[in-house]
């Protein structure tokens, strides 16, 4: 994470933030830092124009729910839903190595079919 936040440090206007960002958020996800999770996917739908926003704001889904602030996890999910409305396609094909705990929080947040 180290050698990303440094990048991002050298280079504050890359067209590829976002990108940088979200691959912050999935680590921190990773690690279980699921109040780093919420303050970088924050940072990084903000930034919002990049590949990989689904799983950005799945992991911010999630880690709500994992840290127990159920009602900003429905909310959330309720979003999420809105503006991915094939969101359990993408979740299941995107391959990352903390998918059942990412999994898991979305199911915590009501997301139905995973």
């Amino acid at each position: 994470m180290k050698h990303i936040e440094a990048a991002m440090r050298l280079s504050p206007r890359d067209i590829a933030m976002g990108r940088f960002m979200s691959v912050l958020v999935i680590a921190h996800f990773t690690l279980g830092a699921y109040e780093d999770v919420l303050e970088w996917s924050t940072k990084t739908l903000n930034e919002g124009r990049h590949f990989a926003l689904h799983v950005t704001a799945a992991a911010r889904v999630a880690a709500l729910a994992h840290l127990g602030h159920q009602e900003e996890a429905l909310a959330a999910c309720a979003d999420l839903k809105a503006d991915y409305t094939n969101i359990v396609q993408l979740i299941s094909d995107f391959n990352i190595g903390c998918q059942d705990e990412l999994i898991d929080g979305l199911k915590k947040a009501g997301l139905k079919g995973l």
